[in-house]
């Protein structure tokens, strides 16, 4: 899991660019009444956003069709949220595809992170807009905050921690069945681990990397098996936990896989099956 870059341009001329390529008459007619309200509201966002206190935000009670309008503003396949996703996903070392929020899906649309059904203003907020997965999008719903206590990690701003807080058991030496937990061995801020919690909870991520472990189990040990070797060297072994060790350096100190091969490593049981 890693964070993402946000939007750093102005929120509100994104906003005017899309409204600008809309046809629909009756829509472009009702907007244009609230565009500078949009404004406003848009200012409002952004100032929450630089504190990382969005779940004081307040809705705007807009009446009639206005929600609907602005709700209709976003459309993922449109060529303004296709640029929009490139940019996000673009890094100094590729693109990255993989869902942040969950790193077992490919990213395939936007999750609204204070949702567009409670705020409708902010439907093409783009640093309202992170990329993920519909399975995870689908998991968290409108379920973002209770009170003022936000629920999810904002992959733009809960700037994850260089700690390693992901753990696996080895339940089961023969099937090698695995269940992940969070344990803060190493100081994270507890606010943070909280959240990190919630995310992960929400996300039903345990039991996700738990359903996914034995393809990565399988396909691990093939790897060891590469050495033809066994038991492994010591030198061999140092390979193996440099490899990961890269892995963690692109994809997390977290990412579940690595946190998986690195206990497997550790297990004799595991190792005897190279033979």
């Amino acid at each position: 899991m890693n964070n993402y870059k946000y939007y750093d341009g102005v929120a509100y001329d994104f906003f005017t660019e899309v409204f600008s390529k809309k046809k629909d008459i009756v829509l472009k007619t009702a907007i244009n009444h609230i565009k500078e309200d949009v404004k406003v509201l848009y200012r409002n966002y952004d100032e929450n956003f630089d504190r990382n206190t969005l779940g004081f935000l307040t809705r705007k009670e807009y009446q009639g069709d206005i929600c609907t309008h602005l709700e209709n503003l976003y459309k993922y396949s449109a060529k303004a949220f296709v640029k929009l996703r490139t940019e996000l996903t673009t890094t100094g070392t590729g693109r990255m595809v993989v869902c942040q929020y969950c790193t077992l899906n490919k990213v395939n649309t936007f999750d609204h992170f204070v949702p567009k059904g409670e705020f409708s203003e902010f439907s093409i907020h783009p640093r309202n807009l992170l990329c993920c997965c519909s399975e995870c999008n689908s998991k968290k719903n409108n379920k973002w905050r209770e009170g003022s206590k936000v629920l999810f990690l904002n992959l733009y701003k809960d700037i994850l921690p260089e700690n390693q807080y992901l753990f696996v058991k080895i339940k089961d030496s023969k099937t090698f069945s695995v269940s992940f937990y969070l344990e803060n061995k190493f100081g994270v801020d507890e606010n943070l681990f909280g959240l990190i919690q919630n995310h992960y909870e929400g996300l039903n991520l345990f039991e996700r990397f738990a359903e996914n472990a034995d393809g990565v189990v399988s396909s691990f040990l093939n790897d060891l098996r590469a050495f033809d070797e066994f038991p492994l060297t010591s030198r061999s072994i140092e390979i193996v936990r440099k490899q990961i060790g890269s892995e963690r350096a692109a994809k997390g100190i977290n990412y579940w896989e690595s946190v998986l091969k690195l206990a497997l490593l550790d297990n004799v049981d595991f190792l005897n099956l190279i033979k």
